[in-house]
């Protein structure tokens, strides 16, 4: 499982949805936890957060996007603890 822990501004998160929003900026994101499936089928991406990580499993395995799927989606883990601007990280 990928950790995240890039995002688009200087501040320290405190929220995960507040995190991802940043991260993704024009996403469609619902619930709360440090663990997000993240569906790129479409656009806007569709994002769900969830605090336990074997029910983000089970999502992203039973996730079909209508009849836009190409099955492009992932369980990630959100780490608010070692933050960093993306920016920073391409210098």
């Amino acid at each position: 499982m990928k950790t995240y822990r890039l995002h688009r501004c200087d501040r320290n998160h405190k929220q995960h949805d507040a995190f991802m929003r940043c991260a993704y900026p024009k996403a469609a994101i619902s619930g709360e936890g440090q663990f997000a499936v993240i569906s790129r089928c479409t656009r806007p991406h569709v994002i769900t957060l969830y605090t336990n990580p074997a029910a983000a499993q089970e999502d992203v395995d039973a996730l079909v996007c209508d009849g836009l799927c190409v099955f492009d989606h992932e369980v990630v883990h959100l780490d608010l603890n070692h933050q960093q601007n993306w920016k920073h990280t391409h210098v």
